[in-house]
């Protein structure tokens, strides 16, 4: 048995409840819209008194603006002053004792529902996480980067993976080795490699990637060509199969 713990954000709308049991196709919850908010200090732009703002405005509270558009203009005798909206979004709202002005911006990625990776039981659900409780093995590492992926575990032999090496049939897999050169990381990552468990890094790498000790990497050695789930952030490695 194992505990998964999954992020949600305030913004979440619960859809199971603690007890629950469910699968790997649930919808555990689904996110109200979000917008990102966007200040301009119009004043200071413009080089006018705060409180005069709304007479330089090109577009009033409420409209769509895309990005380039523009909000807000001063003409002078020679030249003109104009602001630009940084954004595709909407004009929030008007403050003249700042001088400034707010847009906000649709986050695409709040639409997304959550949707259970794996089967299991709702173990509790709080502000910012919902625990599930699941049949799989897990295994925890030192430390991670990276985002969650899954994929078949392809165990590589040796102390060092170099660049040089053949490296086939490794598109969409985590790859579990000691260490990896740096050329061969980016290489891993052009090849479609999914995700590393390595024992030691040295440098950047844009795979998401967990550190383990020999004893888990020997544990994990035993479960080659086995699918799994890399958490980079819970530094935690769930067998699926």
């Amino acid at each position: 048995m194992s505990i998964i713990t999954l992020p949600i954000t305030s913004s979440a709308k619960i859809l199971v409840k603690e007890g629950d049991h469910i699968t790997d196709k649930t919808t555990l919850a689904k996110f109200d819209e979000v917008h990102n908010l966007e200040t301009i200090h119009l004043a200071k732009l413009l080089g006018v008194n705060s409180a005069k703002i709304a007479g330089y405005l090109q577009r009033k509270v409420g409209d769509k603006i895309h990005a380039g558009d523009i909000i807000a203009e001063k003409k002078g005798f020679f030249s003109s002053t104009i602001v630009k909206s940084p954004i595709d979004g909407e004009l929030l709202e008007m403050d003249l004792s700042k001088g400034t002005i707010s847009l906000t911006k649709y986050s695409i990625d709040a639409k997304k529902d959550l949707v259970s990776p794996v089967s299991g039981k709702i173990m509790a659900i709080g502000k910012f996480a919902i625990e599930i409780e699941v049949k799989n093995q897990s295994v925890k590492g030192i430390k991670g980067d990276g985002k969650d992926v899954m994929g078949e575990l392809k165990y590589l032999k040796g102390d060092v993976v170099g660049v040089l090496e053949s490296h086939d049939n490794l598109e969409e897999s985590v790859v579990l080795c000691k260490y990896a050169q740096e050329a061969t990381l980016v290489k891993f990552s052009v090849i479609g490699v999914k995700g590393m468990v390595m024992q030691k890094i040295k440098g950047d790498t844009i795979l998401p990637w967990i550190l383990v000790e020999e004893n888990i990497f020997e544990k994990l050695i035993n479960c080659d060509k086995k699918k799994v789930w890399l958490r980079p952030n819970q530094k935690q490695i769930v067998i699926l199969d």
